[in-house]
């Protein structure tokens, strides 16, 4: 048994992937960006977090980021230690003078399998997925072209072309958790 899980591991080591996520300064009060295994992981029935950001203040378009998330718990059937948590993560990002846009909507689904007789040890598997866009405004920025003699002007125009400003694709993550919820240890 620990001779597959160690291939199983292994195998998931190797795999590449690329990844840019959204910056929080407190990532911990959005779990579900972190690792989706972590919906469920309170104490209660229902959990909604909130989180905004604005960077750079002093330039002209600062960087904003806002967050929100909602998780609800459900036991796997009566009687039963395990519970399921499904949940919903949406953010939303603007940046630079071109605005920049992000926005994901995110729907989740996290299985807690628990480990102890007790009840107070689960291994969670979680998976989240779902729809990403980004665009930005092309119109918004100043290309070399477009000074004439040291002086900007929009009037003028540029050969800057941009067939496509808007981009979508799909979004997918995975993860596991293991937690004890013991009064003392």
């Amino acid at each position: 048994m620990h001779k597959h899980i160690f291939t199983i591991a292994f195998v998931f080591a190797c795999i590449s992937g690329s990844a840019q996520d959204i910056n929080f300064s407190q990532f911990y009060e959005l779990p579900l960006l972190r690792n989706p295994a972590l919906a469920g992981a309170f104490k209660g029935d229902i959990r909604v977090t909130t989180a905004f950001r604005s960077q750079w203040g002093s330039v002209t378009t600062p960087y904003q980021t806002v967050g929100l998330g909602a998780e609800l718990r459900l036991t796997a059937g009566e009687g039963s230690s395990n519970y399921v948590s499904v949940g919903m993560q949406i953010t939303h990002d603007i940046a630079g003078d071109s605005r920049l846009t992000r926005t994901q909507a995110l729907p989740m689904l996290a299985f807690h399998k628990s480990v102890s007789q007790e009840r107070d040890a689960y291994l969670t598997f979680g998976i989240m997925g779902g729809y990403v866009q980004q665009r930005f405004d092309p119109s918004r920025l100043k290309f070399s072209d477009q000074f004439v003699g040291g002086s900007y002007s929009a009037a003028n125009p540029t050969r800057e072309q941009f067939s496509d400003n808007t981009r979508n694709y799909n979004d997918l993550t995975a993860g596991v958790n293991g937690s004890i919820n013991r009064a003392t240890y």
